[in-house]
């Protein structure tokens, strides 16, 4: 056979030719490495740069935080009712007072198409900030407008991450209040909500904002 002789006299066969030149280059080698490295360097400064920005992106969009009052009323388009929605809020009402830093009130309605009709119920929304990392169970809450009390029926649950601090949780709670039941604490001279034995007066600028608020109701034909 052919590789008789080559072993004989001692050639080298092509292939060991092209096995040697291919186990050769070991600086190409490193070469090549180093670039791998630096590829992967810069994709972790880049992940590095980017992550705290995402991050800070995602708690913003997908948390409640503290924010400022807002006294005026705003009108809002409302994909539910294809009508406007009518809102005050949120408006800081108390705090920070004992165990709670601050409260918060919005109130809002949704008008039918044209804005004619009266709406059913205006909602009363108050969100708490509350100095402690768990809420109280049997919390109960009253509105008193002129000495009367109100006790709606209402639903409430934990807000996380109201603020950057674990030490701290926030609570909401919806309330329902009927056309009259809104009136009268929109034209009360005082009004104040209690949340269990700790009371909140709001203050105559809050009071002015709720009865401006009011004027936006339809009222009955």
């Amino acid at each position: 056979m052919s590789f008789l002789p080559q072993m004989i006299t001692g050639e080298r066969a092509p292939m060991h030719r092209c096995l040697k030149h291919e186990s050769k280059p070991s600086r190409n080698g490193i070469a090549i490495n180093r670039r791998w490295y630096r590829k992967r360097f810069k994709g972790l400064l880049l992940v590095m740069f980017l992550c705290p920005a995402m991050c800070s992106s995602a708690w913003s969009a997908g948390e409640v935080h503290e924010f400022p009052s807002r006294q005026s009323v705003e009108t809002t388009p409302s994909i539910a009712t294809k009508g406007p929605r009518i809102t005050l809020g949120p408006v800081q009402i108390g705090g920070p007072k004992d165990k709670y830093k601050a409260i918060y009130l919005t109130a809002w309605f949704e008008k039918t198409v044209g804005g004619s009709g009266v709406p059913d119920f205006v909602r009363f929304d108050l969100l708490s900030v509350v100095k402690r990392r768990s809420l109280d169970v049997d919390l109960y809450v009253q509105l008193i407008a002129d000495g009367r009390k109100l006790a709606p029926g209402s639903n409430r649950w934990a807000v996380k991450n109201i603020e950057r601090d674990p030490r701290v949780i926030g609570e909401r709670i919806e309330m329902k209040l009927s056309i009259e039941e809104f009136r009268s604490i929109a034209n009360a001279k005082n009004l104040t909500v209690k949340y269990d034995a700790i009371p909140f007066e709001v203050s105559d600028q809050v009071l002015a904002g709720l009865r401006e608020f009011a004027k936006q109701i339809p009222s009955p034909q």
